[in-house]
C-alpha cells in the first residue's frame, strides 16, 4: 500500500517466494531496490534472491548508492569465495567507513599476524575508543611493545 516502504516490498518478495515463484519475488524486489534505493535492507533481500554472480552486481550499486552501509558491506565480502577479494571489499568498505569497529574487525580477521598488526595500528588511529582494538593489538606485540601501546592507549 506504501511504495516508499521497504519492508512491504521485502514481505512481497517471500510472499512470492514462498509459493515457489522466484522470478516474481526477484522482479518485486528489484522493483523496490529503484522505488527505495535508500533502504538497505532491500538491496540485501534481493541479493539474498538472486545468484551470487548477480548478488555481487546488486550489491556493487548498492554500495555506490549507500557508501556508509556496513551491512552491505559485509554481505558484499561474504559473496567473495577468495581472500583477496575479501580483502579487497573490506578495503574499500574502510575507505568510506574509517570508524566502523565492525568492519576493522572483518578485515582483521582475514589477515596472518604481521598484517592484523598493521591494520590494528591504523584501526586505533582511527577508532582509539576502541578497548578491543588497542587489546588485539597489546596481544599481536611483544611483551615490552605491549606495555607501549597499552600506555598509548591510556592516554
Amino acid at each position: 500500500t506504501n511504495p516508499a516502504h521497504g519492508p512491504g516490498w521485502i514481505a512481497a518478495a517471500r510472499v512470492e517466494e514462498a509459493a515457489g515463484k522466484i522470478l516474481q519475488a526477484r522482479k518485486i524486489i528489484q522493483e523496490g531496490c529503484e522505488t527505495c534505493p535508500d533502504n538497505e535492507d532491500v538491496w540485501l533481500e534481493a541479493a539474498r534472491l538472486h545468484p551470487v554472480e548477480v548478488g555481487k552486481s546488486i550489491l556493487a550499486t548498492a554500495v555506490r548508492r549507500l557508501p556508509t552501509s556496513v551491512k552491505i558491506f559485509l554481505r558484499a565480502a561474504d559473496l567473495e569465495t577468495n581472500d583477496a577479494a575479501k580483502k579487497a571489499v573490506l578495503r574499500k568498505a574502510l575507505e568510506s567507513n574509517p570508524t566502523s569497529v565492525t568492519l576493522w574487525k572483518a578485515a582483521i580477521e582475514l589477515e596472518d599476524a604481521d598484517d592484523a598488526r598493521v591494520l590494528l595500528s591504523v584501526a586505533v588511529e582511527r577508532v582509539p575508543h576502541s578497548v578491543e582494538m588497542w587489546l588485539a593489538l597489546a596481544r599481536l606485540e611483544t611483551y615490552e611493545n605491549a606495555r607501549k601501546v597499552l600506555n598509548q592507549a591510556r592516554r
